[in-house]
């Protein structure tokens, strides 16, 4: 039931979903988010050898697309061009697409359609249903793999043998 004009400003309104589940998964999706922010700038921790305190305070107002490409600058840095190089741009990109995914739902309008129910409104105008518990639940599950295995290579792994 995807509606790909934007409705009639006349035919929409401000609306939050009733289902307590959804709302909950968007919450949860919101929490893991910043989780996988924090991962990143620990990523720039452990490459830069800065302490703690220090990174986050450089990165507590920095958007997670620009920790993203200090964490590339850091690694490419640090690795040059070879494969751990490669195996961060791969875990970033991956950071990219989710933090893309989130963000759609996130900076989109939430809003019922008299015509079609609860959409949103993306910044094209075009109004999509709005997602299922399913959906986010995915986004957040996929997050939460990509941060273990960013911290299991940062601590453990073979960040950990380069930054030795």
């Amino acid at each position: 039931m995807t509606n790909t004009e934007a409705p009639s400003q006349c035919f929409i309104y401000p609306a939050l979903p009733d289902d307590q589940n959804l709302l909950a998964a968007f919450g949860a999706l919101t929490i893991v988010h910043g989780w996988l922010e924090y991962e990143l700038r620990m990523m720039i921790k452990t490459l830069s050898g800065v302490d703690l305190k220090t990174v986050i305070e450089a990165t507590s107002f920095q958007g997670v697309s620009e920790t993203r490409e200090r964490v590339k600058k850091l690694a490419r840095k640090r690795f040059g061009e070879g494969s751990d190089l490669i195996k961060i741009q791969s875990f970033l990109e991956r950071a990219r697409k989710l933090s893309e995914s989130r963000n759609e739902f996130i900076h989109s309008l939430w809003c019922n359609d008299l015509d079609v129910g609860l959409v949103l409104i993306s910044s094209d105008h075009s109004a999509t249903p709005i997602p299922t518990k399913d959906e986010i639940n995915k986004i957040s599950n996929d997050i939460d793999v990509l941060i273990k295995e960013i911290r299991k290579e940062r601590l453990e792994g073979f960040i950990a043998e380069a930054v030795k």
